[in-house]
């Protein structure tokens, strides 16, 4: 089995996402940050990619290789249930798929 040396994680803006990738750069992982919007004050050592996970985007988007993925992203109307369920749904959920 090989060494996991590339990380994505989703929702590297949130409370978990940046002390997780903070771990992980320290640790010398090599960091791809899943953001909604790019942050005004960068993690050095993230590579950060501005995705909308509550709409159609794109693996493209996405970098072509990375060893492990960290889902910890959440839909910013989380506490609006059931009214916002779909934006839950796509982000908690199927863009995990």
């Amino acid at each position: 089995m090989s060494e996991i040396r590339s990380v994505l994680v989703t929702g590297a803006n949130g409370l978990l996402g940046q002390s997780f990738c903070k771990l992980l750069v320290k640790e010398k992982f090599k960091v791809f940050g899943l953001v909604h919007q790019e942050p005004t004050e960068k993690i050095p050592g993230v590579h950060y990619l501005p995705v909308d996970l509550e709409t159609n985007w794109s693996v493209d988007l996405l970098p072509k290789k990375v060893d492990a993925i960290v889902h910890l992203a959440q839909s910013a109307y989380f506490r609006e249930f059931p009214d916002k369920a779909m934006s839950v749904f796509q982000v908690n959920i199927a863009s995990t798929a």
